[in-house]
């Protein structure tokens, strides 16, 4: 929030102004996520995670402005098994333009893991959905992993 007031001149009364910005968190929590094609949601101790997609499986967010914005960072836990799943993030629809490629790989215990995926956002200046992609890289896993949140880095 921020307001003005100038000082007036002669005969001019002083004027004021004043706006405010509603900002996003840089977090957000994909337990409070309503929708995810490939994913499950899962309750534990009173903390709603996704359930990783026994396949592959996508992530929207919408009307984001990722400007100034040079990675993603995704923050998830394993669930004993060892696993891995590639990545893309796409703007627009979920055919659309590749902004970023990555993986992040579950360890074969239940610690929690961070994977940054750099993202090009140059040529973006203006707010559009974000689809997250993933595909599981192998075979097997009968307990899937968990994904907590996704954090945009700045520049």
């Amino acid at each position: 929030t921020a307001s003005y007031t100038d000082l007036g001149g002669g005969s001019t009364r002083p004027l004021s102004g004043s706006n405010a910005v509603y900002l996003r968190s840089s977090l957000f929590d994909l337990g409070k996520m309503k929708e995810g094609i490939g994913f499950a949601k899962k309750d534990s101790a009173g903390t709603s995670y996704l359930l990783m997609p026994q396949t592959e499986g996508s992530i929207q967010l919408k009307s984001i402005d990722v400007t100034g914005i040079k990675a993603i960072e995704l923050t998830g836990f394993g669930s004993g098994e060892a696993t891995e799943y590639a990545i893309e993030i796409l703007i627009g629809d979920e055919k659309g333009r590749s902004i970023g490629k990555g993986k992040i790989t579950f360890p074969a215990n239940k610690q929690k893991i961070i994977s940054s995926i750099p993202i090009a956002t140059d040529a973006i200046n203006n707010k559009q959905d974000i689809f997250f992609h993933f595909k599981k890289i192998g075979t097997g896993n009968l307990n899937r992993a968990f994904l907590k949140s996704f954090r945009f880095i700045p520049k």
